[in-house]
């Protein structure tokens, strides 16, 4: 099924929702007493009411709603892909509105605070200039910070988020791998010494690992390796050593992990 014919329109519906709201929220700043880069002399003291409204729920349901389009994709392509699509998809929008969008703001915000003199072209060498006249860093982003965050969550948070949880869960696996194989070589080193030359079925090295595999369940065959020494020999008295190693793969391909081995070694008396 294709990605289109899997798009969720009510989520496009709710996010132009939600941006008409901020568009008219954003016009409202210019008629209410809190401060804002081009004030109306037109003061509504009632609008400030109206728009509190939206504060608590605003920006929590923008980045809920880029969330899920985020999660909508993941999992459809490699990690690696997905990262360079929204590096793109987000990179190129905000330096645009960094370079055209932005500027025409900051020019008539610092006319308006008697900062400069009329004359764009003049002023846009104060602006990539970071000139201290206009009382600001510039270039800047102003209101498309919510795409610069968006990039810094989607092209680095992300990333080294999913690393730290899924290198969590190979941590758990290989802690309990490593505790699968030594209880498998005590029950395989238990089952050798009661197993000896004058026992009624004594047991070779291949029974000793075939027991040992058995009760690692949790365990690759393929990657278990079990060797089986008798000193001197498997009467009673002797003694018997099971050393076991495992190789471990990892699952996730994007983290950058080599195998490892684990090793487990137990040794007991052959008591009959």
């Amino acid at each position: 099924m294709s990605l289109e014919s899997e798009r969720r329109y009510d989520i496009d519906w709710l996010r132009v929702i939600v941006f008409g709201v901020l568009i008219l929220y954003h016009v409202g700043m210019m008629y209410v007493s809190w401060g804002w880069h081009i004030k109306s002399t037109y003061i509504l003291p009632w609008l400030e009411n109206v728009m509190r409204l939206s504060n608590p729920w605003r920006l929590p349901l923008l980045f809920l709603i880029s969330g899920l389009a985020m999660s909508f994709v993941f999992g459809k392509m490699p990690l690696g892909r997905l990262m360079r699509l929204r590096a793109v998809r987000l990179m190129i929008p905000l330096m645009v509105g960094v370079t055209v969008i932005v500027p025409p703001q900051i020019y008539y915000q610092s006319l308006a605070r008697g900062y400069i003199e009329p004359g764009y072209l003049s002023f846009l060498g104060l602006y990539f200039t970071s000139n201290p006249v206009l009382n600001d860093v510039t270039p800047t982003y102003t209101h498309l910070w919510f795409v610069a965050y968006l990039m810094i969550y989607s092209v680095v948070a992300l990333p080294v988020f999913l690393g730290m949880i899924f290198g969590l869960i190979e941590v758990g696996r290989v802690m309990y791998a490593n505790d699968a194989l030594s209880n498998a070589t005590r029950a395989a080193i238990r089952f050798a010494m009661v197993r000896g030359s004058t026992s009624e079925t004594p047991a070779t090295a291949a029974d000793i690992a075939d027991t040992l595999r058995a009760q690692a369940t949790a365990l690759l065959p393929a990657n278990l390796q079990v060797t089986t020494t008798f000193v001197p020999d498997n009467n009673p008295g002797s003694t018997v050593t099971i050393q076991a190693t495992y190789t471990h793969d990892y699952l996730l391909p994007f983290l950058p992990l080599e195998q490892i081995t684990l090793r487990s070694e137990s040794t007991m008396t052959v008591a009959r």
